[in-house]
């Protein structure tokens, strides 16, 4: 099964939910609820649901991130190119330091889960090992559909990290 037929299987499945009529006072409970979020008045028993759920959307990011290492039981390699297209290596090389200037402006973790601090740890692993790879190969000729399947994957990872972080710090502000 491909992605694009189970991303149809979702879609079936959420087109099968039954339409659920909002509650009649819901705006004004939505908005009374507001109220003493501004005023600092969460209930404690709030924060332990929101942690829960940065710690869940963190891992499903993890996860489709890793998915394909995952499903072949090996260490994720870069798909070949399908055909010689023009060179994707400057763009790339942009969006790589696009993504890294992101990461460098998201406010330092002063505390953090486990399983966030693992994750975030493994994809800087794999992109140390992205960058040993694109630095060796510096010297030797390595061919260009190579470089950029390299420089692809290095993107998806960083963008992967960046997401991880901005979900890490969101669940310091809360």
């Amino acid at each position: 099964m491909n992605h694009d037929d189970d991303q149809e299987t979702v879609a079936r499945a959420l087109r099968a939910l039954p339409e659920l009529a909002p509650p009649a006072d819901g705006w004004a409970r939505l908005a009374r609820r507001l109220e003493r979020g501004a005023a600092g008045a969460r209930p404690a028993s709030a924060r332990p649901a929101v942690a829960l759920a940065i710690a869940a959307a963190t891992l499903a990011i993890a996860a489709l991130a890793l998915w394909p290492a995952l499903e072949r039981g090996t260490r994720a390699t870069p798909a070949p190119a399908a055909a010689p297209a023009a060179d994707e290596a400057p763009e790339l090389a942009a969006r790589s330091a696009g993504l890294e200037r992101l990461l460098g402006a998201l406010p330092p973790a002063r505390a953090t889960r486990a399983s966030t601090a693992q994750t975030a740890a493994l994809l800087e692993d794999r992109i140390a090992l992205v960058d040993e790879r694109l630095s060796s190969t510096a010297d030797e000729s390595l061919p260009p559909a190579a470089t950029e399947a390299l420089l692809r994957e290095r993107v998806a990872l960083l963008d992967s990290l960046v997401r991880v972080r901005a979900a890490e710090s969101v669940g310091q502000t809360l």
